[in-house]
C-alpha cells in the first residue's frame, strides 16, 4: 500500500519535473510516508489503549538500538504494521523480573554475536540498563530487535539500517 502510494506521488511529481528519477523519489516517499504512519497510528492505537508514554518509548528505544544493530527489513507496508503493533503491545505486556532477566539475558547474547565491534558495546549498554530498571517494555522491544537480527538473510553485520 504505501510504495504503490509513493510510486504514484514520484510519478506525479515527475510530470511537473521530468528529469526526476521516479524510482528514486518513490524510494524516499515511500520511507517518509512509513516513518509518519509509523508515528501517528502508534499514537492514535497507543491513546485508545491508553498507554501513549510507553509506545512512544517503544518507539524510540527500537529506533536507538536498531540505529546501532541494523537488522532485518521488511516491505514498507509490513514494516509499517509490525512496528506500530510491536509499539503498541509491548507497553501493555508485563513480566516478572525473572523473566525480565532471562529475556534481557538472551537478547544481550543475540546482540553481543550479531552486531558489529564497533557498536556493540552501546547496544550491550541499553540492553543492561533495561535490565537493571526492570522495564518490561525495554526488553521486550529488544528482544524484538534480536530477532530481526537473527532473521537477517545475510551473516554480515549491517550498519546503521
Amino acid at each position: 500500500m504505501i510504495e504503490s502510494l509513493s510510486l504514484s506521488l514520484a510519478k506525479r511529481i515527475q510530470r511537473s519535473y521530468p528529469p526526476a528519477n521516479v524510482e528514486i523519489m518513490a524510494y524516499e516517499i515511500g520511507r517518509k510516508l512509513n516513518f509518519w504512519a509509523i508515528v501517528i497510528l502508534t499514537i492514535t492505537i497507543a491513546w485508545i489503549f491508553g498507554d501513549v508514554v510507553g509506545s512512544i518509548l517503544s518507539m524510540i528505544s527500537f529506533a536507538l538500538i536498531r540505529h546501532w544493530s541494523g537488522g532485518k527489513h521488511f516491505k514498507l507496508t509490513l514494516c509499517t504494521i509490525v512496528s506500530v503493533a510491536l509499539f503498541v503491545i509491548t507497553p501493555l505486556v508485563s513480566i516478572t523480573q525473572t523473566l525480565i532477566f532471562l529475556i534481557g539475558a538472551v537478547t544481550l547474547l543475540v546482540f553481543f554475536f550479531k552486531t558489529d565491534n564497533n557498536r556493540r558495546i552501546y547496544c550491550c549498554v541499553l540492553i543492561i540498563i533495561a535490565v537493571s530498571i526492570g522495564s518490561s517494555t525495554l526488553i521486550l522491544t529488544f528482544c524484538a530487535q534480536a530477532f530481526l537480527l537473527l532473521w537477517r538473510e545475510d551473516n554480515t553485520n549491517e550498519k546503521n539500517s
